[in-house]
C-alpha cells in the first residue's frame, strides 16, 4: 500500500516573489532543485536522516512549487529546518547567476515539465511504499 510522504515546509523569504506568479514556475523549479542539491552537498552530515524534495504546497485553493524536509526518523526531535533556512538563504544572496546557469546547463531536465509534473500533483507530498 502506497502512503504519502509528511513533509515540513520551509520559509525562504528571498524567493517569495517567485511563488506567486506560475510563469515563473519553471525557474522556481530550476532554482529550488539547485538549493537542494546545494544544500544537501555542504550539510550531508547534518541532513543524514532527511530528504529534501521540491514539493507542490496547496493552499487556499491553488498551489505552488516549494522545498520541503520529509525526516526519515519520525521519532526524531531534531529541527533542521533552520539550518536549511539559512544555508539557503546565503546562498541565495552570496552565489552568482552563473552558478545557478552552471548548475541548469549540467542537469538534463525539462524545467517547464518537471515544473507542470509538480503542480499536477493534486496532494502535497509524494509516494511511498
Amino acid at each position: 500500500m502506497k502512503t504519502k510522504k509528511a513533509y515540513q515546509l520551509l520559509v525562504l523569504e528571498d524567493l517569495d516573489h517567485l511563488f506567486t506568479n506560475e510563469s515563473s514556475y519553471p525557474i522556481l523549479v530550476a532554482i529550488l532543485h539547485w538549493l537542494k542539491d546545494s544544500v544537501t552537498k555542504e550539510h550531508p552530515e547534518e541532513l543524514r536522516e532527511t530528504e529534501l524534495d521540491v514539493i507542490k504546497v496547496i493552499f487556499m485553493g491553488g498551489g505552488y512549487p516549494a522545498l520541503a524536509i520529509h525526516y526519515l526518523d519520525h521519532d526524531t526531535s531534531r529541527d533542521v529546518a533552520p539550518l536549511v533556512e539559512a544555508a539557503v538563504a546565503r546562498l541565495v544572496r552570496g552565489k552568482t547567476v552563473a552558478d545557478l546557469i552552471a548548475y541548469v546547463a549540467r542537469c538534463d531536465v525539462n524545467w517547464a515539465q518537471a515544473a507542470d509534473e509538480i503542480m499536477r500533483d493534486d496532494s502535497p507530498g509524494k509516494e511511498q511504499g
